[in-house]
């Protein structure tokens, strides 16, 4: 007997509710736990994971005209009106490498050194998903993490800046770095049928964001703090945002799906730290910080043949819009520039690029077993003026692979994920490179040789389990 796709199911059972929500807050519980973890957030396409969800990471991503999941809501809200009662959780691991490296040259002096650090970390993306409704209707509710991205190196060898130049200590200075940056999201939605073959959907989001950076520097036996570190943590962030989509059953075995998902506007207001060779223990003072996260777009097909599927997308972020610069602003003056003058903001420029997102993916039925396999790509948007170990290079090729096994009434759904290695090189005069590169001497600031680059890569495995209610 063919193994059916529970997404395709329609079973009503409206009593089972408040059931269902009750897991799904219980759910939330664990998400908040997950998200909790020491590791920094890990992501694909920029700061965005491929999909959500374990039926289209096995696709490629592929999923704007496919469906068969609450977890639609983070994707194309319209399919709410053909899925029936559902509710599904899963958990995404990344398991991922970051490799940073430098070298510095002084023709001048002689001086050099070198820096390469590698990092293993491993980065949980969980989800629950919960929809009602009929063959014309449906509602639902979604909690998933959208993103994120991150960093962490230890003992990264550097040249003092000019507050730094400390002639009595041989060798070059000491500098940790570590930024982690996560968004998770809220989504309850709407949808309906307008017509027999047009369906819309609305989803409303509530965006919840945390962000920590620290940057500290050492004398060159690692064990004095010196002077301009920073230690900044945001408060938390609420935005609220919402989703369109629209799908469109041009025959019985082709579907058109399109989904827009707006920008929000985060205002990353929190307190930051400064270390300063003349206190102890610096406190904590205000900082004001706004960032905006890019709307996407998203556009796909999808077409069955007997046991066959075959899905493809295109998505679209802008990311030169809102991801050229962001700028810290204090109360007061407690910053050092490179030159040693006293600044109450500091700014660190990004100048990424937009890009264009393709998966394509097969899912094929085999009775007992459904076998999923695909592929994306997407341009890096990070260019070597806006690398630093902070968010230094973002992952370009993924293959994957999948498989769904029914058990019982519900649906196991499995996928592995690699994200091949993209190496980003930095370029002269970016932010990273102008404190590194330059020397200070009385009265002098020269420019010495410093090359450096991180690249990223990453297996992710997704499990999903999804249940008729």
């Amino acid at each position: 007997m063919r193994l059916r796709i529970i997404g395709d199911l329609m079973i009503s059972d409206p009593g089972n509710a408040p059931r269902m929500a009750d897991r799904l807050r219980r759910g939330a519980w664990v998400c908040m736990v997950l998200l909790a973890g020491p590791g920094p957030i890990f992501a694909f396409h920029g700061l965005f994971p491929t999909t959500y969800g374990a039926r289209p990471a096995g696709m490629g991503g592929a999923s704007t005209a496919v469906g068969g999941s609450p977890l639609d809501l983070a994707l194309n809200p319209a399919h709410l009106a053909r899925e029936g009662n559902l509710f599904e959780a899963g958990l995404a691991l990344n398991f991922a490498r970051l490799d940073y490296e430098d070298r510095f040259l002084d023709p001048a002096t002689g001086a050099h050194y070198q820096s390469h650090r590698q990092s293993h970390p491993i980065a949980p993306f969980p989800a629950l998903g919960l929809s009602l409704g009929s063959g014309s209707y449906g509602w639902g509710l979604a909690l998933y993490l959208v993103g994120g991205g991150g960093g962490q190196y230890d003992d990264l060898l550097r040249s003092p800046t000019a507050d730094q130049n400390l002639a009595a200590q041989p060798g070059p200075l000491r500098e940790n770095v570590d930024f982690r940056f996560m968004l998770l999201k809220l989504s309850p939605g709407f949808a309906f049928a307008l017509t027999k073959n047009l369906r819309l959907g609305l989803t409303i989001d509530a965006a919840f964001a945390r962000m920590f950076l620290d940057r500290e520097t050492r004398d060159a036996s690692g064990l004095r703090v010196l002077s301009g570190g920073i230690h900044y943590r945001s408060d938390p962030v609420l935005a609220p945002g919402f989703k369109l989509g629209a799908l469109w059953q041009a025959t019985p075995a082709l579907r058109f799906g399109y989904a827009y998902e707006s920008a929000l506007s985060l205002h990353f207001d929190g307190e930051l730290r400064v270390d300063s060779a003349s206190v102890v223990s610096p406190e904590y003072a205000r900082v004001s910080r706004s960032m905006r996260w890019p709307d996407r777009h998203g556009a796909g097909l999808s077409l069955e043949l007997d046991r066959w599927i075959f899905a493809v997308d295109l998505r679209y972020i802008g990311w030169s819009q809102f991801f050229r610069s962001t700028r810290f602003v204090l109360e007061e003056s407690r910053l050092s520039l490179p030159t040693g003058s006293p600044s109450n903001q500091f700014a660190m420029r990004f100048g990424w690029r937009d890009q264009w997102i393709i998966g394509s993916g097969l899912e094929y039925n085999a009775d007992v077993i459904v076998l999923r396999g695909g592929y994306s790509y997407g341009r890096t948007p990070i260019a070597g003026a806006g690398a630093s170990p902070f968010l230094g290079a973002t992952t370009e090729h993924h293959l994957s692979a999948g498989a769904g096994v029914a058990i019982g009434s519900g649906l196991l759904n499995v996928a592995v994920e690699r994200a091949f290695e993209k190496r980003v090189k930095g370029e002269a005069f970016s932010d990273w490179w102008l404190s590194r590169a330059l020397v200070f001497e009385p009265e002098t600031i020269r420019p010495a040789g410093f090359l450096f680059s991180r690249s990223t890569s990453v297996w992710t495995v997704t499990a999903g389990w999804q249940t008729p209610i």
